[in-house]
């Protein structure tokens, strides 16, 4: 599908038409999402040309690429954060992770983590001491 313009261009002694087409189909470049990053750009993009997005590490990409259709971007495409924890959270807490862990815990999109009460401290009863990690979200059981 292609745009037609006409540029009439009259002087005392010439009159003449030109005409430029324009291909409508032509997209600009992609949209940003948060989070991701487009792994190569141009000016623009061909009828059926697709890109692709990067997350970064422990983000779960969900859809995508992004794909030209007449002149426009279609299809979906996000990057879910991952969960974290540290040790000042779990201090605070008195919990550990069944597993061995350092500083920080990074958990990703619909992971569990499994804890369990310091020695000597019981579970308060409000959260369960499994937890699943939702769009960045977890809910941390506490102990007393």
């Amino acid at each position: 599908v292609f745009i037609l313009y006409s540029l009439i261009n009259i002087t005392e002694k010439s009159f003449y038409i030109s005409h430029i087409f324009v291909d409508k189909r032509l997209c600009s470049p992609p949209p940003p999402i948060d989070d991701g990053d487009i792994m190569r750009t141009k000016p623009e993009y061909q009828e059926g040309e697709t890109v692709e997005y990067v997350c970064p590490s422990y983000y779960i990409k969900e859809g995508g690429p992004l794909t030209c259709r007449n002149g426009q971007w279609t299809g979906r495409v996000r990057c879910i954060k991952p969960c974290t924890v540290t040790q000042e959270e779990m201090d605070r807490n008195n919990l550990v992770l069944l597993k061995d862990w350092m500083d920080k815990i990074y958990s990703e999109h619909n992971d569990h983590l499994t804890f369990k009460c310091k020695s000597g401290k019981r579970s308060d009863g409000r959260f369960d001491m499994r937890q699943q990690c939702s769009e960045g979200v977890i809910q941390l059981p506490n102990c007393v």
